[in-house]
């Protein structure tokens, strides 16, 4: 099965500020010059907090800071967009991008992004990358993959962006070459683009990491970064976008291929994404683009109202779950290759067993070894009360108990209750 991932700032809430935050966090930075867990040493900041670069770059801070008022950045963004002040929206982009550049320094990195890269890698280690069935599709603009793959396989910047197919990516020549990603290999989309990124003037494009940089060189690379694009005529431009953006080449080249992404897609898994309001055209148009989903996984701290927004974009009815855990992001049992969903009997009986307090039991003779009732906490079957409807019932839990999934308590009672439908189905697919 294709499994798609779609992913909002909270997937990368362990080493970049949420959208409600950022502001306020570019504000401390600015301020401070504190941004991580490592401080600066009093030269180190004696020498950065007076020069030019670091005064120009303050004081654009300020000039988002009180223009945006009490909006989020991406608001502020969307409202420069709609009344054309395309200068102050790439100055907002910038001072983003720099900040991004920054934050991700001395391998500050979310955790559950190298999990991620571990738990879906592929068998084949020469292909050193996640499996072919996955894809990622998220609305943030870190590099979190990429400084996160870097570390595993000690790698640089430019090896991460091709082994994961992390559009956008550019060519020596700096051409955007979404025609070139293999949607039979692992690959990222990135709707907004990637503030770790910049595109020349000359035509030249490249990747820029500061995962190994102490704080002091990060800050004077990303200060200096910004200053060539506020005085340099373009000599380099971040290739930070907002998806709708129409007339930019990054978000028009995104949305096709996350659209061809969505097409393929059996199953979903939202991480950390809110559906806002001002990516509400996109995002009901990448979920109308899948023609054969089979159920939504939503991980998120408050998923009952993404649910139904996604039940509104979507327009037809699917299953959904809910998966509360936050240590690391889902491993949905689809992606395994030899994938099967349960039959139409078992998916009845487990439905069953859902609406009785999610508890299971069954019992079988001392004699003969012949199961004769199945119970729940609340109803009972007997053999001899309905024979057809129990023995189909009975029939089903022996496959049951042929997968190994149920406790066994001296070959008589076999219980599945509340989360182990969740370990049933990885166990399913994952036993030898």
């Amino acid at each position: 099965m294709e499994v798609t991932y779609l992913m909002g700032a909270g997937a990368s809430a362990g080493a970049i500020p949420v959208a409600a935050d950022l502001k306020r966090s570019i504000k401390s930075f600015a301020e401070t010059l504190i941004g991580s867990d490592v401080p600066l040493r009093p030269e180190e900041y004696t020498e950065i907090s007076q020069s030019s670069e670091w005064l120009e770059y303050y004081g654009d801070v300020k000039w988002l800071i009180e223009n945006s008022k009490n909006k989020t950045i991406d608001e502020f963004a969307k409202d420069l967009h709609d009344r054309g002040d395309d200068a102050e929206l790439n100055l907002l982009k910038s001072i983003v991008s720099a900040y991004f550049m920054i934050m991700q320094c001395d391998n500050n990195l979310d955790s559950r992004y190298p999990l991620f890269l571990s738990v879906f890698a592929d068998p084949d280690r020469s292909a050193r990358r996640p499996r072919g069935n996955i894809k990622v599709v998220t609305w943030n603009y870190d590099s979190q993959f990429e400084t996160g793959y870097a570390l595993k396989y000690r790698s640089n910047p430019q090896v991460a962006v091709a082994q994961l197919q992390a559009f956008p990516f550019l060519s020596p020549e700096g051409q955007l070459l979404e025609d070139e990603i293999d949607l039979n290999r692992f690959s990222i989309l990135r709707l907004n683009g990637i503030a770790g990124m910049q595109a020349s003037s000359d035509g030249k494009g490249r990747a820029i990491s500061f995962v190994s940089l102490s704080r002091p060189e990060a800050i004077r690379n990303a200060l200096q970064f910004h200053k060539l694009f506020k005085h340099g005529h373009s000599i380099q431009k971040p290739l930070m976008v907002y998806a709708w953006e129409r007339d930019e080449e990054i978000a028009e080249k995104s949305r096709i291929v996350a659209k061809n992404i969505f097409s393929r897609t059996n199953v979903l898994v939202i991480v950390g994404y809110s559906f806002p309001p001002f990516n509400e055209e996109i995002d009901r148009e990448l979920l109308r683009s899948i023609r054969n989903l089979h159920k939504i996984y939503v991980q998120d701290i408050a998923p009952e109202g993404i649910v139904e927004k996604i039940k509104r974009l979507l327009g037809y009815e699917v299953e959904f779950e809910i998966i509360s855990d936050r240590d690391k992001f889902f491993n949905a049992p689809e992606v395994a290759p030899d994938y099967t969903p349960f039959d139409n009997e078992t998916n009845i009986l487990l439905a069953e067993a859902r609406q009785n307090r999610g508890e299971l039991f069954l019992t079988s003779t001392a004699q003969t070894g012949e199961f004769v009732l199945a119970s729940y906490t609340s109803k009972q079957f007997y053999l001899a009360s309905d024979p057809s409807y129990a023995a189909r019932f009975v029939e089903v839990l022996k496959n049951l108990e042929a997968t190994g999934i149920f406790e066994n308590r001296n070959g008589a009672m076999f219980k599945l209750t509340g989360k182990g439908f969740n370990l049933a189905e990885f166990a399913r697919v994952t036993k030898s």
